[in-house]
């Protein structure tokens, strides 16, 4: 049986960075992956979905250029060839991550992995031993409970992101981060979209004005939400589905259903393991240094839920093998980690939000600058948008920031970078923002605080 230092189940963004960086280390490293290089983050998520974003963008941006000069497209979207931009870029980066694993030198397999005990992996190729190991298995598309005799025309959100052509309308189950981008990726190629959700509050893990953000707009674009509504069952009658709704036993006739609720941690490589470790709403228990209630056996990305964010999962596998291979640990949920959605326009958030601050019994101040005093975004044709900061009120120092602007995904950085460096509000307001630039926002919002 052979014998490894470190073993690495899930190749997604955690599981990766974490199998190279312990391979750069001299650590011996297995990295093993049932499906492709790159996870759900590259092949089903953050890369294809922004892929065909930007094709949606551009074509958008070409019907509603009269007041640009440009002449008004009314061809309709060719979702085959956006579709083969898609898959080109997510092909591109997937030969990329094979490179860099057969540079490193680590030893990877192909196939399915089960922990026989807390310290044997088992594959089809044979059993492994290990010192340390770090799971990284991710999620799954979630079975949703109705509509079990409908098979064509329900997809998940994998399925969705392999399509090669789109009907004209469609329904999106689940208002999340995936929902809503779905939405504004459809909304702009030209079909009827509908999105229901059960809950009236979008987006609960962002301040509440920045899901009140996206779903007005999303609105004025013309996506239909039924909100509150729970689908009870998935009929197809007269050549469509029926989407039957709860209440009063509304029916929506769509070409389309796409669930994009939540996911479930990909646990199943776990065995009987997986019962003796313990666990959190389902996913995987972990303290603040990755650590399951094994010691040497860590969880990273989205299996233990703490933040289910492909850059969070990198920073989380980096970290753990700089812990297994340094003298000193470091915690890892003590830096402040942004979040994005890629709608339009984007929304971005780091740190605390003021009532978020409030609930933690932080004097905070608060400041907002506005979209339609930017001469970058007026040029653009952007009117609509915000940029909050949040700081202590004693010293200024930045405590989070919420942002509804377009490129707030690439302005985010900065704030991030601003409280991790423990910067006040002084600080960023003093420090020269190029002009004329989006993130002049932020210099705006910061000397407002600054003053006060």
């Amino acid at each position: 049986m052979e014998y490894f230092e470190l073993i690495v189940i899930g190749a997604g963004p955690g599981g990766l960075a974490a199998a190279l960086s312990a391979a750069q280390g001299g650590k011996k490293t297995l990295l093993i992956e049932r499906s492709e290089v790159g996870g759900t983050c590259l092949n089903h998520g953050c890369i294809p979905t922004k892929a065909l974003l930007a094709c949606a963008e551009l074509y958008d941006r070409s019907r509603g250029g009269k007041q640009f000069g440009v002449p008004e497209v009314t061809a309709p979207f060719v979702f085959d060839a956006a579709a083969k931009h898609r898959d080109s870029v997510v092909k591109r980066l997937r030969a990329g991550a094979q490179f860099l694993i057969k540079r490193s030198g680590l030893s990877f397999l192909s196939g399915e992995a089960r922990l026989v005990d807390d310290r044997t992996v088992e594959t089809a190729q044979g059993s492994f031993r290990f010192d340390d190991l770090i799971f990284a298995a991710g999620t799954v598309p979630n079975p949703a409970p109705f509509g079990p005799s409908v098979k064509e025309g329900f997809i998940n959100t994998d399925e969705f992101l392999a399509l090669t052509e789109i009907p004209e309308r469609v329904a999106i189950v689940g208002g999340g981060v995936t929902g809503l981008e779905l939405a504004c990726i459809l909304v702009k190629i030209g079909r009827k979209v509908t999105l229901i959700k059960g809950t009236e509050r979008f987006l609960p893990s962002f301040d509440e004005e920045l899901g009140t953000f996206v779903r007005r707009s999303l609105e004025k674009a013309g996506v239909r939400f039924l909100v509150p509504a729970k689908v009870e069952r998935i009929d197809r009658a007269n050549g469509f589905l029926q989407v039957r709704l709860s209440g009063e036993g509304a029916i929506l006739e769509t070409d389309l259903v796409v669930d994009a609720t939540r996911r479930l941690p990909n646990s199943g490589a776990l065995g009987s393991l997986g019962r003796e470790m313990e666990q959190k709403h389902s996913f995987l228990a972990v303290d603040d240094y990755c650590q399951t209630s094994i010691p040497h056996v860590y969880a990273v990305g989205d299996i233990n839920g703490r933040a289910k964010l492909a850059h969070a999962a990198t920073f989380q596998g980096e970290r753990v093998v700089q812990n297994i291979l340094g003298a000193e640990k470091r915690p890892i949920f003590d830096t402040p980690v942004p979040a994005c959605v890629h709608t339009d326009p984007e929304i971005a958030a780091v740190g605390l939000s003021a009532e978020e601050a409030a609930a933690a019994g932080i004097d905070a101040v608060a400041s907002r600058a506005e979209a339609v005093a930017n001469g970058r975004l007026l040029a653009l044709g952007a009117r609509n948008g915000f940029v909050k900061l949040v700081a202590r009120r004693t010293d200024g120092r930045l405590l989070g920031a919420q942002l509804a602007v377009p490129h707030a995904s690439d302005l985010v950085g900065e704030l991030a970078a601003a409280l991790a460096g423990g910067m006040t509000a002084r600080q960023l307001a003093e420090t020269i923002h190029p002009h004329p630039t989006v993130c002049e926002m932020i210099a705006e919002a910061a000397k407002q605080i600054s003053i006060q």
